[in-house]
Formats: structure tokens, C-alpha cells, sequence
């Protein structure tokens, strides 16, 4: 009996241990996750480079010559004042400027324009309109020191859209295609430039405003020195020209509409303070040049245009040409204080009016401007269509032996 007792008990226990635990009812703790180290956040907690103050070119290129990838290196650098430091000749492929930079060309620094080399094979050259290239850009600042010179070599030198605050002073540009393309810029200021023999235009002017060209030469032009066009809206822009001088050229200057525009009129309930825009030739002169010096050309819709303290002298056509002129009351001209002196031998009034239109001219107003040419010339011509529109105002006509005339300025029908 004993030892079935104890046979018993050991079963019992056996059972025991091999049967199913009982649930429990407290929470288990949570799965503590394995701790995994923390990215390192390069960008915050990396100390950023500071770009340096300037560099110069002689930096990256310490032999000149192609210098393309040099100037390349100096734009990526974010430096804000880029040098050509050393006199001499570099030659250089179209760059890209993508960040407000000061390119600064030191006294004997020529800077002659390359074709782009080709891309690699399977890649995509960039187009850059230009040597040097801006879209949507500002800040941005070339000037020379002393003798400084841009050679195109048959290739445009500066291009800019829709880019604001840029500033051309103190450089000879030469040989280029067109020296400048300026589309839908503003604030864009060249002073003390000179542009000589370009092929082509040598400054394009589309749209933008408040711009402004000082003590600017435009000399030995082999087709139309200056370009203005007028933007989408037929507006011209707010531009002056402050002691410039047309000498030597085929076709000094020209102000036209675009081909194609809308006219839309401003609101002068929201904008009670819109002045319209104005267009300023003052203290120019004009001499020598094959063809025309200035011509306002096309429909313009709305702006005016102020020609105060010139001189044309010797045109070889007609000095000032108003052609197609006729929007209306928008559109005004102001001759003031001018002087035209052609020579004995042309034959071409020194001021022209026509249009083949159908339409209302332009009104122009001529003050205290003098015409000096024999007295038995005129001194304006009128070819027009539709008589409307006015022109008002006084020619003096001063002979040679000093006698004086007033031209008519009664509008003429065709």
C-alpha cells in the first residue's frame, strides 16, 4: 500500500508537469526593437564652405590660352567677383551664368570668342545663344579696367532673357553678331561701351524697360546698329540714350512694333499712377552713316517718344524717318532742340513722314529744331495715305548765307 501510494503521488506529479499551462492574465512587456544609430544628416550637420571673396582666372588657368573651363570652375564656385587678372589674349567657348556674378577684365585683357567644341558622342551640346548667356538671371555685372576688349569672332557675345539688374561699363566690343540681346529684361544699364564693326545688330532691345545706355558708341556697324522692338502689348519700352553716338554704320537706329501683338488697355482705375512708356534719344549724334540714322517704324500702340538735344549730321538718306507711325493719340513723338546739317549733296529731305495705311498717324510736335540746308530744299517730306493725326510745331531752315525759312508742317494726303 505504500509503495502504491508513492506510484501515486510520482504520477500525479508527471501529469502535472506535462500539462498545459494556464493563460495569464497581465500584459506582456513590449519587444524592446534593437536601437539602430541614426543617419548622419550630412547637410545640417556638415559646415557649408563659404565661396571665396573673387577669383581669378589665373587660378584654374595659370598658361591662359582656352580658359572655357576655367571660367566654368569660377561660375560653380559662387564666388561673387570673378577677375581676369593677368593681361592677354583667352580664348573662350560660350558659358552659362546661372547666379549674381561681377566678371571684372583688367587693363590688357581680350577676351576673343570660340565655337562651342562638339558634345560626346551620345550627349547633347547646350545651346547658349551667346558667349555669355543668362535666363532669368540678376545681378550680374561685366566691366573693364582700362583697355578691355570682347572679340565675338562671328559669334553673339552677351544674351539675355527675362533677367533683371545687368550692368555692361567700360569695354570695346568688336566683331561679334549681335553684341547684345536683351529680351523682357529690366534694369539693364551699359555705360561707357563701345561696339565696333559687329556684323549684325549690335544691340537688340525686345520689350523689358527702364534701361539705359550712356556714353555708349556704336561705330563701323556693317548692318542695323540698334534694334528696339516694342513688346507683345505694342508698348515700347522705357529706354534712354544719354550721350550716345551712330557714327560709320550701314542703319544706326530703328524702333519698331513686333510682328504680331494685342493691344491691351490699362486699367487706370487699378493703376491711377500708369504713366506711359517713354523712349529717350537725348544729346546723341549722328554722322555718316550709309543709310538711316533713326527710324520709327510700325504701329506702335502706345508710349512716346522724346528726340531732345541731337545732331544728325551728313545722312546719307533722310535723318529721321516716322514710318507706319500711326496708332493714334497713345502714340507721341517730340523733336526739341534738334539739329539736322545734310550735306549739300543729298538730295533727301533730312526729315520723312509716310504711311500706306488707312489709319490715324502718330502726333508728332518739332521745338526750336533747325534744319541747315539750302533754302530751296524742303525740309520735311509727307507721304501719307489718311491725313489725321497732327503735326505741329515750327522748322527753321537756316541757309548758308544765313537766311531763314520756316518749313511747312501741314500734312500732306498721298
Amino acid at each position: 500500500m505504500r509503495f502504491t501510494g508513492i506510484a501515486l503521488l510520482m504520477t500525479a506529479l508527471a501529469f502535472t508537469a506535462f500539462a498545459a499551462p494556464e493563460k495569464s492574465t497581465e500584459k506582456k512587456p513590449a519587444k524592446t526593437q534593437k536601437s539602430v544609430p541614426a543617419k548622419k544628416n550630412v547637410s545640417k550637420n556638415k559646415k557649408r564652405i563659404p565661396p571665396p571673396a573673387n577669383v581669378n582666372i589665373s587660378q584654374y588657368a595659370p598658361n591662359g590660352g582656352n580658359i572655357t573651363e576655367a571660367m566654368r570652375k569660377a561660375i560653380k564656385s559662387r564666388t561673387p567677383i570673378i577677375i581676369f587678372d593677368k593681361p592677354g589674349v583667352y580664348q573662350m567657348e560660350p558659358v552659362a551664368l546661372f547666379r549674381p556674378v561681377q566678371i571684372i577684365l583688367n587693363d590688357g585683357v581680350t577676351i576673343k570668342a570660340q565655337q562651342p567644341a562638339p558634345a560626346p558622342k551620345g550627349k547633347k551640346a547646350a545651346a547658349l545663344p551667346g558667349l555669355f548667356t543668362g535666363r532669368q538671371v540678376k545681378q550680374i555685372i561685366f566691366k573693364g579696367k582700362g583697355n578691355a576688349v570682347i572679340v565675338g569672332n562671328g559669334l553673339p557675345v552677351f544674351a539675355f532673357t527675362s533677367s533683371n539688374n545687368i550692368a555692361i561699363s567700360n569695354l570695346t566690343v568688336t566683331d561679334g553678331k549681335t553684341a547684345v540681346e536683351a529680351i523682357n529684361c529690366w534694369n539693364f544699364r551699359m555705360t561707357d561701351v563701345v561696339f565696333d564693326n559687329n556684323t549684325e545688330t549690335a544691340v537688340s532691345i525686345y520689350g523689358g524697360g527702364w534701361n539705359n545706355l550712356i556714353n555708349v558708341q556704336f561705330r563701323n556697324g556693317k548692318s542695323l546698329a540698334l534694334n528696339i522692338v516694342a513688346d507683345s502689348n505694342g508698348r515700347i519700352p522705357n529706354l534712354t540714350f544719354d550721350n550716345c553716338e551712330f557714327f560709320n554704320n550701314s542703319k544706326s537706329a530703328r524702333v519698331a512694333a513686333p510682328e504680331k501683338f494685342t493691344i491691351k488697355p490699362v486699367d487706370l482705375k487699378k493703376n491711377p499712377k500708369y504713366r506711359p512708356p517713354r523712349l529717350t534719344f537725348r544729346n546723341c549724334r549722328f554722322f555718316n552713316n550709309s543709310d538711316l540714322d533713326l527710324e520709327l517704324y510700325g504701329a506702335l500702340a502706345e508710349g512716346l517718344v522724346r528726340i531732345e538735344n541731337n545732331v544728325f549730321t551728313n545722312p546719307a538718306n533722310s535723318a529721321l524717318k516716322f514710318t507706319e507711325f500711326t496708332a493714334g493719340d497713345g502714340l507721341k513723338a517730340e523733336v526739341i532742340n534738334t539739329i539736322f546739317r545734310p550735306a549739300q549733296t543729298n538730295t533727301n529731305t533730312p526729315v520723312t513722314v509716310a504711311s500706306a495705311q488707312d489709319k490715324p498717324f502718330g502726333n508728332i510736335k518739332f521745338t526750336k529744331t533747325t534744319v541747315a540746308q539750302p533754302v530751296n530744299k524742303k525740309a520735311i517730306t509727307y507721304n501719307l495715305k489718311k491725313s489725321s493725326g497732327s503735326i505741329a510745331g515750327i522748322l527753321k531752315v537756316v541757309a548758308a548765307d544765313g537766311s531763314v525759312k520756316n518749313a511747312n508742317l501741314v500734312m500732306e494726303d498721298k
